[in-house]
């Protein structure tokens, strides 16, 4: 025993003192840059196979949402690719980030406001029983999991923020839609097989 720590390709990390270790600045250095190579690698490429995923594959979403807009926010917000959804817990969501530690997402695109009037959706409604039923139901498919629903319009926004107050694991972010290039509208539109 030669008192060294490598590392399997023999790259020394330090010297095994009699009351310390000494560390090898350069060698750890190198693993470091190693290590980061093959997270670069792996962005690169996909995860491997047998590496466990945060985030479940993204499955061809049920046709409810035929609205362009909503189809290019949710886009623009999640990066799931149009016409798709991610299936967590038995419901839908619109994403899920593997790099925030799989928080699950909904997107609600612009159009809602003009639904409201005075800054609340009429108790009753359609969408407004549609809205709290999928946000209730889609914390209860969480479980633990965080969940984020990123809204265009701020009264709608404030609406929900006060609707998840009891819910834990849903937090109400406010984005704005930003109109896409044509060529975007396009390729959402050809992907989400929606007619314009």
């Amino acid at each position: 025993k030669d008192a060294l720590f490598r590392l399997r390709d023999g790259t020394i990390l330090g010297r095994e003192r009699p009351t310390s270790i000494a560390l090898n600045d350069v060698g750890i250095a190198l693993a470091e840059e190693r290590h980061q190579e093959r997270i670069r690698s792996r962005t690169r490429l996909g995860a491997l196979e047998d590496e466990p995923k945060l985030c479940p594959e993204e499955t061809p979403e049920r046709p409810t949402n035929d609205e362009l807009r909503w189809r290019l926010y949710q886009y623009q917000v999640t990066g799931t690719t149009p016409g798709y959804a991610i299936v967590f817990g038995g419901r839908e969501f619109d994403g899920c980030r593997e790099d925030l530690a799989g928080i699950l997402q909904e997107a609600k695109g612009p159009g809602y406001a003009d639904m409201m009037i005075g800054g609340e959706f009429r108790q009753g409604w359609k969408v407004t029983n549609k809205l709290l039923e999928q946000l209730y139901g889609q914390s209860v498919a969480a479980g633990d999991r965080a969940v984020q629903w990123i809204v265009a319009e701020k009264p709608v926004a404030e609406w929900l923020s006060v609707r998840a107050k009891s819910l834990p694991n849903v937090v109400i972010l406010e984005e704005e839609y930003i109109e896409p290039d044509q060529a975007t509208m396009d390729w959402v539109t050809q992907r989400s097989g929606l007619a314009r």
